[in-house]
């Protein structure tokens, strides 16, 4: 997989649900098990505090849990957004999390992207395309085809690697008697990198003071979290329809009041909750205020993309309605527009603030009710 096919196919081969034979299969509760037994067809789309997949996956599969355990294997990509992630099957293609301790035992065909804490790729492992983690620390003891990117307070390797290693490791760098790396190693960190007698280096050594250029690897991070994104869109799709509904339509009625009420209140709220926070009766209320403001934000991102679909969408059909397609494409076009220096950049701003302002008008109207 080249570079260019690495920074988009997070976003690009997300389309593939919409033009699937088989639906998308969306599961959610206390817990989720699917047995040896079962099969899943269709893109699948859990959310639950405890996820178990033991059955063969023939399509995507995105999942939102506390504990999230693969044990069987997936025949596309593998997005989980978890505190501990456990993956004991084999991925066709790319594997992309957000969590607190993930550990990977097994084939991945594609690309490794984690956000989280701990990432630990076992001797078991082969993954063959390039490993992209931004945490405390990376543990690599299994094979890695392509190169490991990104940043992150202790990295370990003690496999082989075939690319380069561009890595910060704020602590410590060590390789293993069992590390093997074709490629160069860049590294910047606090101390000098620790080699084991029997590491083998391909290429050459290089350790920097200054920040190193991760400019390919920031494009895939904003990638990752544009697809973050687009799962948070979906699974808001899927579970909360009517409300997403809502909140586009209003958005969409009135741009401009929409726009300034998000401004409005993206000043505001943050102000009001520093000084409620520094004050001794008020100090809990402030957090609470800033909480509630950041998941409100959060959720304006998520949805921003779906008011961008819908615009497009009256554009050519004069059609306002909330569907997969323009959850789907207006996600993707949302992150294409991040990419524009400055100019994109600020009418992603906007199209957050303009949904930021519908979200707060929903929720209003709906308590006053």
């Amino acid at each position: 997989m080249n570079k260019i096919t690495i920074y988009l196919s997070v976003l690009t081969l997300l389309v593939l649900p919409a033009f699937a034979e088989a639906g998308p299969i969306l599961r959610s509760g206390d817990s989720i098990s699917v047995d040896a037994a079962q099969s899943l067809n269709g893109d699948f789309y859990g959310f639950a505090p405890t996820v178990s997949i033991s059955g063969p996956a023939s399509n995507d599969v995105y999942i939102g849990g506390g504990t999230v355990t693969i044990n069987a294997p997936v025949a596309g990509d593998l997005s989980v957004a978890a505190g501990v992630v456990q993956i004991h099957g084999e991925v066709s293609d790319d594997v992309r999390i957000i969590g607190g301790e993930v550990t990977i035992a097994e084939l991945v065909k594609g690309d490794v992207v984690v956000l989280g804490g701990i990432l630990t790729i076992l001797s078991t492992a082969v993954i063959e395309g390039d490993v992209l983690f931004l945490g405390n620390d990376l543990v690599i003891e299994g094979d890695v085809t392509g190169g490991i990117h990104g940043s992150a307070q202790n990295v370990r390797i003690n496999s082989k690697v075939g690319g380069d290693v561009l890595v910060t490791a704020q602590s410590l760098l060590t390789l293993g008697d069992k590390a093997d790396v074709l490629g160069s190693i860049t590294y910047e960190s606090n101390g000098v990198m620790v080699r084991a007698q029997d590491a083998q280096i391909g290429g050459e050594v290089r350790r920097t003071d200054s920040p190193l250029d991760t400019s390919s690897g920031f494009l895939r991070f904003q990638a990752f979290w544009a697809c973050i994104s687009l799962f948070t869109a979906l699974a808001l799709y899927f579970i909360l329809r009517k409300y997403v509904e809502k909140v586009i339509e209003e958005s969409n009625r009135s741009i401009g009041i929409s726009g300034l009420i998000g401004l409005g209140l993206f000043i505001v709220i943050p102000f009001v909750s520093v000084v409620l926070a520094v004050s001794v009766l008020g100090a809990l209320a402030g957090i609470m205020l800033f909480l509630l403001f950041s998941t409100l934000f959060l959720s304006a991102i998520a949805f921003s993309g779906i008011l961008v679909g819908v615009t497009i969408q009256r554009a050519f059909k004069k059609s306002s309605a909330v569907s997969l397609s323009t959850v789907i494409g207006g996600s993707i076009a949302l992150f294409l527009l991040s990419l524009v220096p400055y100019i994109g950049e600020l009418v992603v701003f906007g199209f957050t603030l303009i949904v930021f302002g519908g979200i707060a008008t929903v929720l209003y109207r709906a308590i006053r009710s």
